[in-house]
C-alpha cells in the first residue's frame, strides 16, 4: 500500500518535473526520465536530487529521488561556410544585375556597324582632288529626279559667263512651262520671270515650271533640244553614264545619273563657278509675296554645309547632292534612292561626319611626313677696317 502510493507520488513529481524543464535549456529536459525509469536508489555523487513534495501536505519533503544522469554524446559545433556550394546557389532577380553575361561563342564575330550611307541605294563621298572616300553603289544608274536641276543651272551660268542671259533679263512662260506639275512656281501662260528669281526658284523651291521656261528660252524653245545640250555638257565634264531627257528632272525611264557622276557635277559646280554658287546657299526665298524655303535639311541643321541640292520622285525616293566646307577642307556627298527625307538628312551627316574625320587624320600623317624645312645658310657678315686708320692721340 505505502509503496503503490509512493508510485503515484512518483508519477506526480515527474510531471512537475517536466513542465519546469520547459523553462530550462534543452539539454535538461533531455536529461529527464521516464515513470518507467524512476527508482529510488542511494544517493550517487552522479545523480540528481530534486526535492519531492509531500502527498498529503502538498509541501515539499525532505525526502529525494535520485534520477541517473543521461549522458548525452558530443555533438561537432556546426561551422557555416561563407560560400555555399554552387549547387544551392540560388539567384534573385537582384543578384542577376551583377552576374557575368554569358561568354561570347567561340569564332562568332560582333556585327559590324552599318556603313554611312548604305541606307540609302547609292552614295559616294568625294574630296576636292576627285578621290573617293567612301562609296555604296556609286555606279549603279539611278533617276536623278530634281538633283538635274544642278545642271540646268550651270547651262544657265555658262549663258549668263558668254554673255548671253544677265541676271536682270526676264524670262517668259510658255503653256508648256506653265503647265509643269508640282514643285513650281504656278505661273500662268505669258508670266515673266527675272533671271535672278528663276536662279533662285530653281535652287531654293526646285520650280519644275522655271526649270522648262529656261530650257526653251536657251534652246530656242525646245526643252528636248536643251536636255541633249546637257548631256553634251555632262559628257564633257566626265559624266559618263549620265543622260538628260528634261530640264527639270520630273519622270523619264530613259533619263539616268550615278551617284559618282552627280559628285563629279557638284565638284564641277563649286570649282568653275565661284560667283554664282552661292545661290545654292540661300535658306529661303519670297517671291510674289510667298516664302519659299530650301529642301536641304542638311543647309539648315549640319555646320558646314552651304548647297546644293535636293530631289525626290517615286521611282527615285529620296535624293541629294551636298557639299560643306570645314576647316579640314570640302567635301562632296550624293545620296541617291533613300527611304526618307530623314534618313536622306541622317546619311548625309554620317557621312560627312566619317569624311571630316578622314581629312583631319590626312592632314595629321601629311605634317608628321613632312621633310623638316631646309635651314637658310647666311653668309658670314664682313667688317672691313679702314686702313688709313689710324688711333688719335690722348689729349694731355
Amino acid at each position: 500500500m505505502a509503496q503503490s502510493a509512493f508510485t503515484g507520488a512518483t508519477s506526480s513529481r515527474l510531471k512537475h518535473i517536466g513542465a519546469l524543464c520547459l523553462s530550462f535549456s534543452l539539454a535538461a529536459c533531455a536529461s529527464a526520465p521516464s515513470p518507467s525509469d524512476a527508482k529510488i536508489p542511494a544517493t550517487t555523487p552522479d545523480a540528481v536530487t530534486t526535492p519531492v513534495p509531500d502527498q498529503n501536505v502538498g509541501s515539499i519533503s525532505r525526502e529525494a529521488i535520485t534520477l541517473p544522469a543521461l549522458s548525452l554524446p558530443p555533438v561537432a559545433p556546426k561551422i557555416l561556410s561563407e560560400t555555399p556550394p554552387a549547387k544551392d546557389v540560388l539567384i534573385t532577380a537582384k543578384d542577376k544585375s551583377h552576374s557575368k553575361p554569358p561568354a561570347p561563342t567561340p569564332g562568332k564575330k560582333k556585327p559590324a556597324a552599318p556603313q554611312p550611307g548604305s541606307a540609302c541605294r547609292s552614295s559616294i563621298m568625294m574630296d576636292m582632288n576627285g578621290q573617293v572616300l567612301m562609296g555604296h553603289n556609286q555606279d549603279t544608274k539611278r533617276y536623278p529626279a530634281s538633283v538635274t536641276k544642278t545642271m540646268t543651272l550651270i547651262m544657265v551660268f555658262d549663258a549668263m559667263h558668254r554673255g548671253e542671259l544677265k541676271l536682270t533679263d526676264k524670262i517668259t512662260f510658255s503653256a508648256h512651262a506653265a503647265s509643269r506639275e508640282r514643285t513650281n512656281l504656278g505661273l500662268y501662260t505669258g508670266a515673266k520671270v527675272t533671271v535672278e528669281d528663276g536662279i533662285k526658284a530653281l535652287a531654293v523651291h526646285s520650280a519644275n515650271d522655271m526649270a522648262t521656261a529656261f530650257a526653251e528660252h536657251l534652246a530656242e524653245g525646245s526643252e528636248a533640244r536643251f536636255a541633249r545640250m546637257m548631256t553634251a555638257k555632262a559628257l564633257s565634264m566626265g559624266m559618263k553614264d549620265t543622260v538628260f531627257k528634261n530640264a527639270s528632272g520630273l519622270p523619264n525611264a530613259e533619263m539616268v545619273t550615278t551617284a559618282y557622276d552627280m559628285a563629279l557635277m557638284s565638284k564641277y559646280l563649286v570649282q568653275n563657278y565661284p560667283n554664282e554658287y552661292h545661290y545654292f546657299s540661300i535658306r529661303s526665298f519670297t517671291y510674289n509675296g510667298k516664302t519659299y524655303r530650301n529642301h536641304n535639311q542638311s543647309l539648315h541643321t549640319y555646320p558646314g554645309v552651304d548647297g546644293i541640292k535636293t530631289g525626290f520622285t517615286r521611282a527615285s525616293l529620296f535624293n541629294v547632292a551636298v557639299s560643306a566646307k570645314r576647316p579640314e577642307g570640302r567635301l562632296i556627298v550624293t545620296l541617291f534612292g533613300c527611304p526618307s527625307t530623314p534618313i536622306r538628312t541622317r546619311e548625309v551627316e554620317s557621312l560627312l561626319n566619317r569624311g571630316f574625320e578622314v581629312l583631319r587624320k590626312r592632314d595629321k600623317t601629311s605634317a608628321i611626313e613632312a621633310p623638316a624645312p631646309a635651314l637658310i645658310q647666311m653668309e658670314p657678315a664682313t667688317i672691313s677696317l679702314n686702313k688709313a686708320y689710324q688711333p688719335r692721340p690722348t689729349a694731355l
